[in-house]
């Protein structure tokens, strides 16, 4: 007898069946296992935070819920930095030394990086370097530890760290689920680190976790406002205008650490869709191993880690304060299948009532208002959470900050 099949299978059931059978053809699929033959040593360890983990939650045991759409499928590897070199890189040794000619042309060329890249790496950046090398062994203490453990720092649905703690959604609805796992933390107005912590660690590792966050998210409020400054006179724009609305604050902003285990679908699967960040600035440290892609003129560029450097790339709503003069462009996590990457984000976005208004000198009739002339952020992230709980794309959710 026939195997009955629906007449229209969705393309994503129909590419895992496809795949799938695939392996299970060259007798690479393992049934039993659910794991490709020849690496299910490798990755049993990795089956129990698959298939309890609450970031991971209800996935099968034989992986095929991991299968993205074939056209997401990752083109270009983790560690091909072929155009790596591309990406620039802004020296902000000047801030320290008082110079202000070298400030003044850093402040040119990080507006011209946001302006055709929205990414850039900062050197020299004023964050001590054994300040993110603590903050990155706490991260890989955490996410080494028992899921059972972790897991203690789940934060439950009637607690005031929704969506915050071990294990939480993106909030984004991609394609395909992806192969990530994260912990998540208020860091302003009010600091949500410490709870979820202290359910995890004894008192004293709570203690040294959250402390090392604390004065890691401290230094990057630092950077955050020394970024705003220097944008907003590479754009001829009075120093205060985008620090202006938080008023001495750290505004609304979150830290979060990502941790992407090694994969056998690396080829088949992402650990972050392609999105761009609804929110004012993102900086990012990386370990040692790649995974970051830029999409620049549709071609997915991979971002080669260097120790020296942190990543900021520009958020939806600084694109909309600018008026379109920088670009909050597409970026994915890719992963891969012998080594686990890990990175540390920071969030930041302006107080949630502030008012955010496009600056009258970036209206000119070579570039007239295209996007709302004031909004908040408050206004902003009810919209993308009505968005992403209806089941939205990322990709379409900026759309709310254009021109009514």
């Amino acid at each position: 007898m026939s195997e009955t099949r629906p007449m229209n299978p969705p393309p994503h059931k129909s590419i895992m069946h496809e795949t799938l059978n695939h392996f299970r053809h060259v007798g690479l699929w393992d049934p039993q296992s659910g794991l490709i033959r020849g690496q299910s040593d490798r990755y049993s360890g990795l089956r129990p935070e698959a298939v309890k983990s609450n970031l991971l939650r209800g996935a099968s045991s034989d992986l095929s819920e991991f299968i993205w759409p074939k056209d997401q499928w990752p083109s270009v590897p983790h560690d091909d930095f072929h155009f790596a070199k591309n990406l620039p890189t802004v020296d902000l040794s000047g801030l320290r030394a008082g110079d202000a000619e070298l400030r003044f042309n850093a402040a040119r060329l990080l507006a011209k990086t946001f302006s055709e890249w929205g990414f850039v790496q900062v050197k020299n950046h004023g964050v001590p370097a054994e300040v993110i090398e603590r903050m990155q062994n706490q991260a890989r203490r955490f996410f080494n530890l028992p899921l059972e453990q972790k897991e203690k720092g789940v934060a439950t649905r009637s607690s005031k760290h929704e969506q915050f703690g071990y294990g939480v959604e993106s909030g984004f609805y991609y394609a395909g689920k992806p192969w990530i796992d994260r912990f998540q933390c208020r860091w302003s107005p009010v600091c949500e680190i410490r709870e979820p912590v202290e359910k995890v660690f004894s008192p004293s590792d709570a203690e040294e976790f959250s402390y090392s966050i604390e004065v890691y998210n401290s230094q990057l409020d630092k950077l955050a406002t020394k970024i705003l400054e220097l944008c907003a006179l590479g754009l001829d724009l009075p120093e205060n205008t985008f620090t202006k609305p938080f008023k001495g604050t750290a505004g609304d902003c979150i830290a979060r650490m990502n941790y992407y285990p090694p994969c056998p679908l690396s080829s088949l699967t992402l650990g972050l869709g392609a999105h761009t960040d609804p929110n004012l600035l993102t900086i990012l440290s990386q370990c040692k191993v790649g995974g970051l892609q830029v999409r620049k003129n549709d071609t997915w560029i991979s971002v080669e880690p260097k120790p020296d450097t942190l990543i900021i790339n520009i958020g939806d709503t600084f694109e909309a304060w600018t008026n379109g003069r920088f670009r909050s462009v597409e970026h994915r996590a890719v992963v891969n299948e012998s080594e686990a990457r890990m990175s540390m984000v920071y969030f930041a976005s302006p107080p949630a009532k502030a008012t955010i208004e496009v600056p009258e000198q970036l209206v000119t009739s070579k570039h007239p208002l295209w996007f709302r002339r004031s909004f908040t952020w408050e206004e902003y992230k009810s919209h993308l959470f009505q968005m992403h709980a209806g089941g939205n794309g990322v990709k379409i959710s900026k759309q709310w900050l254009l021109k009514p």
